[in-house]
């Protein structure tokens, strides 16, 4: 997630995963070995978004900005786009499956769920989630995908990943009022950035998969690793500020957080119709706002062995969904190491 400064049961762990397939068959499923730890956790309460396939054929055929369903070309073009966010979906569920855990896939137009205008949910009780709880409470994995559904303004519209981690977040607070529910968005950066990375990351494209990860020294982008978030804003513009910062190819070092600017512009590489890393990180800042104060329980984090130092390597983003340790709540020192954004409101 890439950022440049403007000018002017019952955790539930929801994690989105925004990913290419080559990403998904290397690195994100065989690097990482979050399908079988998750096997071995029973405890775990996990549902899984999944985004970014069917991206080309969703701007295609201009679903997102709605259509007419009668109108073949039209109607083709959302048959392909849904055919192409299934065929992900199934290799996630099926790789699930083959580390032993239990995931079921949930395709968000068969559930019925619909949207009011561009991606904004019709509604988001506890009704329309029924499908996600009853999986949760029956200690199965769901894996949904964002999808093209019907729009009750313009026919039809796309349903993001990010949106329905929201929802799922909301179901959770409503149905376990005494639990707080564990967000993690994954992708292919390592979280919220102050500019553009200027290099490319070690070891992201070789064919050894258990190759870490590592920063190129050059590097000049800072790391965003905690920001705080107001509780009392209505909407996307909710008030945050960075509490601390380190440079991406110096994690040791602290940069002065009051001295970034307050807000950012941002920039991503990868087509998404749905808002890119604007709506991942104002999806995760409204999460964060509606959650009780505390330690952060809201994450931004890249899948995959990291080496922050030769003689440390972790896998980041499996630690943030395994909530650091078996206890379920991250103490100071895993926060302090996270490698990532982490996103808590703030205390009264």
């Amino acid at each position: 997630m890439r950022a440049r400064r403007a000018r002017g049961a019952r955790r539930g762990r929801f994690v989105n995963h925004r990913a290419r397939r080559w990403e998904f068959r290397t690195r994100c499923d065989a690097a990482s070995s979050a399908p079988g730890a998750l096997a071995t956790r029973r405890d775990a309460r996990l549902t899984l978004a999944r985004a970014n396939s069917g991206a080309a054929e969703a701007k295609a055929c201009g679903c997102a900005r709605g259509g007419d369903p009668r109108d073949a070309a039209f109607a083709r073009g959302v048959d392909e786009t849904r055919a192409r966010v299934l065929e992900l979906n199934r290799l996630v569920v099926d790789a699930l499956r083959d580390a032993g855990v239990n995931a079921r896939g949930l395709t968000p137009w068969r559930e019925g769920w619909r949207t009011r205008g561009p991606g904004r949910p019709e509604t988001s009780g506890r009704d329309e989630g029924r499908a996600v709880l009853d999986c949760v409470r029956d200690g199965v994995v769901p894996v949904i995908h964002g999808d093209v559904v019907e729009d009750v303004a313009q026919g039809v519209s796309v349903l993001s990943a990010d949106t329905i981690v929201e929802m799922c977040a909301r179901w959770a607070v409503e149905e376990w009022p005494d639990e707080c529910p564990r967000v993690v968005f994954c992708s292919d950066v390592f979280g919220v950035y102050d500019s553009p990375p200027t290099t490319r990351i070690i070891n992201a494209d070789v064919a050894d998969v258990t190759a870490p990860l590592r920063v190129n020294e050059t590097e000049t982008a800072v790391l965003l690793r905690d920001i705080i978030v107001d509780a009392d804003a209505s909407d996307g513009t909710r008030a945050w500020r960075c509490a601390r910062a380190s440079p991406l190819a110096r994690l040791a070092d602290v940069v002065d957080a009051d001295a970034l600017d307050a807000t950012f512009a941002t920039d991503d590489a990868i087509a998404d119709v749905t808002g890119g890393v604007r709506a991942k990180l104002t999806t995760a800042i409204a999460i964060a706002s509606f959650l009780p104060p505390g330690p952060p329980r809201v994450f931004l984090a890249r899948p995959g062995a990291f080496a922050a130092e030769p003689s440390r390597v972790s896998d980041h983003a499996l630690n943030a969904i395994l909530a650091f340790d078996a206890r379920g709540a991250p103490d100071e020192a895993a926060l302090n190491n996270f490698i990532g954004t982490a996103l808590a409101r703030r205390a009264p």
